[in-house]
């Protein structure tokens, strides 16, 4: 038993060790490790060695100028994209509301302090989300004062919950609950 406490304790020792080595490695060693890796079969690194197409995507399907396939054409299992071609932007489309209507939001949290609500309307910002962001103080039942952050502007609840997910996947959460805004709701951006 305190042989295999002692195997297990070497091998997060090592790994602690190596992701140390890792992080405090001149830039120049971290080059030529990147490199060395892209060529392993079955990696792929973000730009391709010298010599070898870069596939484009366009238009949603991938294309390859070397190549002098058809567009119809599969892409072949083979065909590697640049990390670049690969990123979706965080652009949510959403209809706005008329002015006076009653409007939606998804609610991102109810926070204590403002500090924290702060900090969240600030990752929020760094994600890049286009959508406006509102906060609301509310109390509760005990009369204590919460502050509620909540992001888009919808005119339905339907509106709301078909850009749930998208709003969630982008900021790393689950189930954004949708809340009527007030009329009273002041926009935090």
């Amino acid at each position: 038993m305190l042989a295999k406490l002692a195997l297990i304790l070497l091998v997060v020792l090592f790994g602690a060790c190596m992701f140390v080595a890792g992080v405090m490695a001149p830039d120049a060693w971290q080059q030529r490790i990147e490199s060395a890796v892209g060529h392993l079969p079955g990696v792929s690194s973000s730009t391709p060695p010298p010599g070898i197409p870069t596939p484009q995507l366009t238009a949603g399907k991938a294309s390859n100028p070397a190549v002098g396939a058809s567009a119809s054409a599969p892409p072949s299992a083979s065909t590697t994209a640049t990390l670049n071609a690969l990123l979706v932007t965080s652009t949510v489309k959403h209809p706005a509301p008329k002015k006076g209507a009653t409007a939606y939001a998804l609610q991102l949290g109810m926070y204590v302090s403002e500090r924290a609500a702060d900090d969240e309307e600030r990752r929020v910002k760094t994600v890049g989300i286009d959508l406006p962001l509102t906060r609301i103080s509310v109390l509760d039942a005990g009369g204590h004062r919460w502050i509620v952050v909540a992001v888009g502007r919808f005119p339905s609840t339907a509106d709301a919950q078909q850009s749930s997910a998208r709003i969630a996947s982008i900021l790393g959460m689950r189930n954004l609950s949708v809340i009527r805004l007030p009329a009273s709701g002041k926009p935090a951006s």
